[in-house]
């Protein structure tokens, strides 16, 4: 697949090229020599932009030959051939937002910046013509050293502006331009004039320059361009030759091209020396304003030669229109220039490659419900949350995602929306930005198609955190997703059976990744002072706490604990039921289900504190307060990270042998399991009794799923198992 390189052109000159009229652009050279080295080239101008969207509207050649209006994501590489006063703000904002390469970015060149930079170079300020500012001090001091002076616009090219000024008796001078018949002036006026223009003005010594019959003016136009290595190289030198007495040589103000070689023959000169001194000269210069002007890779360099050979550096263009070698029959010339700026842009897309390589780049996507870190926030965020701040120790990390204030290593990129449709439609833009070479995305299977048409050049993984995921579309819809994908990521062997039994065509592209626990946070109760000051708050001294966690919804099963809690209370009056969760995560919405268990809940509302939700940083001291976590699941849970934490507690468990949780819980050594035919048939409340009733074997059962969760379930673990994933997915590394 080829890699898009992007040619920036005016809306003028991108409307007629697409109307088939002459231009001094030729895009189906740009287009050639592009494909030959693995590139597709999108002509755009600036109107096209969307920085929003991070895309980009303009034309490519298909493969009949014909083009056609396209929108791409932004290219990373963009060749710059607009000349505006200022860079349009849509183009700004491109490349503040995003790595975006946009070389010859500075086509308008200040002439006195230049002037200044070559200068300090010894070896080129020989061959630079005495330059100042214009005052009429500055004016009148180089009217005395020389016959004729120029006064040149500090930004202006083609001509456009220039005045020749030459010294006549008591104290006048003859002030010409391209433009306007030569007058007669004081020095003062001559600098009036240009002043009041506006725009800053340079004085510059005139030189006794090459000329041909009739007293024409000659100079020498060098391509000076990078290459496909990165180095300045020349790609083609012509001569200039004005009208008689001209004060400029520019096409555009009557000149003429012919090739050099033979003009500097007919002048008398060696061509061989001569250009081998124009060559030292040129790139001496490219390399000098290269090394100090961002993004600097193509100049058209003006060139003199005076009557005793000396080369002179008149004048560095930052965009060579070119035409000059075309019109002085140098076709061979004329293409280099088209074709060097294609190589260099693929230099350019080597370079990232190479660093990508060395420095790939990985996001998260993550579903865009909940906040990443605070209150509001899941496994799901928690997991990612873990993961990437771990990963970022070594890699360079994006988490797209809402509320991500709780990230200090990797890169949180927050994407407050509404609705889901706009939060993908924002992740979607920051994809396009970001060019990520691997895009793990949390548990939205229905997000692969456009994540895949925005990053077509990513490995994308999929990170099923349920068996819910598969609800949300069709069989047939799922099937038809998953081809977007390279790989899934699944965190239990039961939710891998599920997968690979439904999509066969998945088998040997998916691995398992188990999400962790943070030991030093979630402990036991002696190892932390939480307990009894929360016990205190909550009232629960001397109680025997049971605790769930989860949210409040049929499948969690809390109705079953509700109901078999009131049997237990007959037999123990000191049991209390902790219960942290509401119906919506961080919203306690009034459902059907939660009004029928307050209903329930009410005639023994003294022994039960139900607390609608808690941020998961307050997690562990609600783990410490209680001495039973109870997970009466219902439904075929793929792992359970609730278990996981309360066992990192060194709590006892009963769960539910559904699904992925006897991969967590081993059943008789870290908790209890029931069927849910034992659960629905009241077996709940025996057990719970029972252990209460054995406090060394609810100590034991505590202890060894603390030393389980510590040497089967750490982050740290987690994270090296997925990076190998990570690894295979780019570099096809084994796991």
């Amino acid at each position: 697949m080829s890699v898009d390189v992007g040619v920036l052109l005016s809306r003028g000159t991108l409307g007629k090229i697409m109307k088939g009229r002459l231009s001094y652009e030729s895009i189906e050279l740009y287009d050639c020599f592009a494909r030959q080295i693995g590139l597709r080239p999108i002509f755009f101008s600036p109107e096209g932009l969307s920085p929003q969207s991070w895309q980009v509207k303009g034309v490519v050649r298909s493969a009949s030959g014909n083009y056609r209006r396209v929108v791409l994501p932004i290219p990373s590489v963009i060749h710059n051939r607009i000349k505006p006063p200022q860079l349009p703000s849509a183009l700004k904002e491109v490349q503040e937002r995003g790595w975006v390469r946009l070389f010859n970015q500075d086509n308008r060149l200040d002439k006195w910046k230049v002037y200044a930079l070559l200068c300090g170079t010894p070896r080129l300020k020989e061959h630079v013509p005495e330059t100042d500012r214009v005052s009429p001090d500055t004016v009148v001091s180089l009217l005395q050293k020389y016959p004729q002076i120029y006064l040149k616009p500090c930004d202006s090219s083609l001509a456009k502006g220039i005045f020749r000024l030459e010294q006549l008796e008591e104290g006048s001078v003859k002030m010409g331009s391209p433009i306007v018949e030569d007058k007669v002036v004081s020095p003062e006026e001559a600098v009036n004039q240009v002043l009041q223009t506006g725009r800053p003005y340079l004085v510059q010594q005139g030189l006794d320059l090459l000329r041909l019959e009739k007293e024409r003016p000659v100079d020498i136009r060098v391509s000076v361009q990078k290459s496909g290595d990165g180095e300045w190289s020349i790609s083609g030198m012509v001569a200039k030759v004005g009208t008689p007495k001209a004060v400029a040589t520019n096409v555009a103000v009557g000149g003429c091209s012919r090739p050099i070689k033979s003009l500097l023959s007919e002048a008398g000169f060696s061509p061989s020396l001569i250009l081998s001194s124009v060559e030292e000269v040129s790139l001496l210069t490219a390399r000098t304003l290269g090394n100090r002007i961002p993004g600097l890779a193509d100049l058209g360099l003006d060139i003199g030669v005076d009557r005793f050979g000396k080369v002179w550096l008149i004048e560095a263009n930052g965009r060579d229109l070119r035409i000059t070698f075309l019109q002085a029959g140098e076709r061979e010339m004329w293409e280099q220039t088209f074709r060097r700026p294609m190589e260099y842009a693929g230099y350019l897309v080597r370079e990232e490659k190479r660093r990508r390589m060395e420095q790939p780049v990985t996001l998260f996507l993550t579903p865009g419900t909940l906040a990443l870190s605070g209150k509001v926030s899941g496994s799901v965020e928690t997991s990612v949350r873990e993961v990437s701040e771990r990963m970022a120790f070594d890699r360079e990390i994006h988490v797209l995602c809402r509320g991500g204030n709780g990230l200090n290593r990797a890169h949180s990129l927050e994407v407050d929306t509404p609705n889901r449709r706009s939060y993908l439609n924002k992740s979607l833009s920051e994809l396009r930005r970001l060019r990520p070479d691997l895009i793990q995305v949390e548990n939205r299977p229905g997000f692969l198609p456009e994540v895949r048409m925005a990053c077509p050049h990513a490995r994308i993984l999929l990170s099923l955190h349920s068996d819910r995921s598969f609800w949300s579309l069709s069989r047939s819809h799922l099937r038809l997703h998953f081809r977007f994908a390279d790989g899934f990521l699944v965190n239990s062997q039961y939710l891998k059976s599920a997968m690979e039994s439904m999509f066969p065509e998945c088998r040997g592209k998916v691995w398992i990744h188990r999400p962790g626990v943070d030991p030093n946070r979630f402990c036991p109760a002696k190892e932390s002072k939480n307990r009894d000051r929360i016990r205190a708050e909550l009232d629960l001294t001397n109680k025997k706490v049971i605790l769930f966690a989860g949210r409040v919804i049929p499948q969690k099963g809390v109705h079953f604990l509700v109901r078999d809690f009131r049997r237990m209370l007959q037999d123990d009056p000191d049991l209390h039921l902790l219960m942290i969760g509401s119906s919506r995560y961080g919203r306690s919405v009034e459902t059907a289900f939660v009004r029928k268990l307050r209903k329930e809940i009410q005639p023994i509302s003294q022994s039960v504190t139900w607390i609608p939700f808690a941020a998961h940083e307050r997690m562990p001291g609600y783990y410490q307060a209680s001495d039973l976590l109870v997970t009466p699941s219902v439904e075929r849970e793929s792992f359970g990270l609730v278990n996981l934490e309360g066992m990192a507690c060194g709590l006892p468990l009963i769960s539910v042998r559904t699904g992925g949780i006897p991969e967590v819980v081993a059943d008789g050594e870290t908790g209890i399991l029931l069927s849910q035919t034992e659960l629905k048939g009241g077996s709940l409340a025996d057990v719970c009794l029972h252990l209460f009733n054995h406090p060394k074997e609810m100590k034991r059962m505590g202890e060894k799923g603390r030393r389980r969760a510590i040497s089967l379930f750490s982050w740290d673990d987690s994270v090296k198992h997925l990076q190998q994933v990570h690894n295979r997915m780019l570099w096809g590394t084994p796991t």
